[in-house]
């Protein structure tokens, strides 16, 4: 019996020991992948954020990397485990009795066989949709600081808007169609209101309860369809669309029809190549590939302005060529 207890004492320490280290070793590569991703997606142009969605990059750096901690921490121990435990469990089949050893020799090519098959298929299963978050949100706010005009137009201050409340619902999803093609979509929905009306220092309403807080659109649409392949040794092909939808939303928070943005799309295209390496890259873009004429905002004109106000416009079509280098 003390000989049992050592065994299970000395099984014990190298199971803790085995434990720890792989934990170590998987927690250490996330860690400096995670730290590489990071300073890869701060090296990219803001055009690449316009294509993809804030949980699709979200899911990359977390998600995605908790597969790789998986595979370190349990799938290379498993593999070397299982590998001498058939070793010697088919020494074992053939001492006590061989025939029907032989008879499984047999029978396990045929199983393996079909297990492969299988694995290929919810490969394909898996890979066809591998990200789809939704996500719901309520916020209450009480004395929310929000920006505000003098009638004149001359002055901007912060005033507290005395109660406000922020709802709603965002779905993402990216799906793997073929080997290289990404598409995104991501769908947000906001109900972002007053809840309480703001008055002025003379009690007068500037704002009644239920108006929309500014630049905040009931629903926003992006999408992107983004392919890679290899070009050639050490270059990477790479082409994206993308398109942005952005609701009608109010400048300020009266919300008069004078400050209605409108709705905004915007539909852009760029590609090009880049090293393997990510170290340069050479790119064409067209932005606002429609030559949308939707407006950002509408601002009060200062200086004097006396309640006019002016739009401004998203860029109208620009071709340009982007150069890429990283040192």
């Amino acid at each position: 019996s003390f000989l049992v207890v050592v065994l299970y004492l000395v099984k014990g320490f190298f199971s803790y020991t085995h434990n720890y280290q792989m934990s170590y070793i998987g927690n250490a590569t996330v860690t400096r992948l995670r730290d590489e991703l990071f300073a890869s997606l701060q090296r990219q142009p803001l055009s690449f954020f316009d294509g993809e969605a804030t949980g699709v990059l979200m899911s990359r750096l977390t998600y995605d990397v908790n597969l790789l901690q998986d595979a370190v921490t349990r799938v290379v121990t498993s593999f070397f485990k299982d590998t001498f435990t058939v070793i010697g469990l088919s020494a074992v089949i053939f001492y006590r009795e061989w025939r029907l050893a032989l008879m499984a020799m047999v029978v396990f090519p045929l199983a393996v066989l079909i297990i492969v098959r299988l694995g290929k298929r919810m490969r394909r299963i898996s890979q066809a949709t591998q990200v789809a978050n939704a996500y719901l949100y309520r916020n209450e706010w009480k004395d929310k600081q929000v920006n505000l005009s003098t009638p004149s137009g001359l002055y901007d201050y912060l005033g507290n808007a005395g109660a406000a409340q922020s709802q709603g619902a965002e779905l993402e999803l990216q799906v793997y169609p073929a080997k290289g093609l990404s598409l995104n979509a991501a769908l947000t929905y906001t109900d972002a209101k007053l809840t309480k009306d703001l008055l002025d220092s003379a009690g007068g309403v500037v704002a009644k309860n239920g108006n929309v807080l500014p630049y905040v659109a009931p629903w926003e649409l992006k999408a992107s369809a983004d392919y890679r392949w290899s070009a050639s040794q050490g270059i990477n092909g790479l082409a994206n669309l993308s398109y942005v939808y952005r609701d009608a939303n109010f400048s300020e928070l009266s919300n008069s029809a004078a400050t209605n943005n409108g709705s905004l799309t915007q539909l852009n295209l760029r590609a090009g190549a880049e090293s393997t390496k990510k170290t340069w890259g050479v790119f064409g873009y067209v932005r606002n590939l429609t030559n949308s004429h939707s407006i950002t905002t509408i601002q009060m004109a200062a200086g004097g302005g006396y309640g006019v106000r002016y739009p401004s416009y998203i860029q109208p079509r620009t071709i340009g060529i982007e150069l890429q280098a990283a040192y």
